[in-house]
């Protein structure tokens, strides 16, 4: 993918293009599925779990402006978070969940390239996010 394409799926991406949103989510589930389990011996639910925050965060990161450019493919971005998931999973950190919620992730994780405003209002937003991820999933049938 040229870095035209990057960033017309990025653009699609902040402008929560459905379609863009479940075409990348289903092209690239039963891949990553089977490469998880091959690989890394996960099961199925394991596994779909893993896929599903990965691409949320991979979606937040977007959303967020946390990600503005790509310099690899969106589906390189995407495994080299769920390759972060996995590598806490096998760690049995968070109590062997492989997603982080945003109230528990550190500084470090949550941080912004630019985040000049208040924590309180930054926290606000978060939940406003969640809410949007929540509504988006269910309408992509997820």
């Amino acid at each position: 993918m040229s870095e035209e394409h990057n960033e017309q799926f990025l653009e699609a991406i902040r402008q929560n293009d459905e379609r863009t949103l479940k075409a990348f989510y289903d092209q690239n589930r039963s891949a990553f599925l089977a490469w998880s389990q091959r690989y890394y011996k996960l099961d199925d639910d394991t596994s779909a779990e893993i896929y599903q925050n990965a691409y949320l965060k991979m979606y937040m990161n977007i959303r967020l402006g946390k990600l503005v450019t790509l310099s690899s493919k969106p589906v390189t971005y995407l495994y080299s978070i769920a390759k972060n998931m996995m590598r806490q999973h096998f760690r049995g950190s968070h109590k062997g969940s492989t997603y982080i919620p945003i109230e528990e992730m550190t500084e470090e994780e949550l941080s912004f390239q630019q985040r000049d405003i208040p924590f309180e209002e930054w926290q606000s937003q978060q939940e406003e996010n969640k809410a949007l991820v929540k509504a988006l999933l269910q309408k992509i049938g997820i």
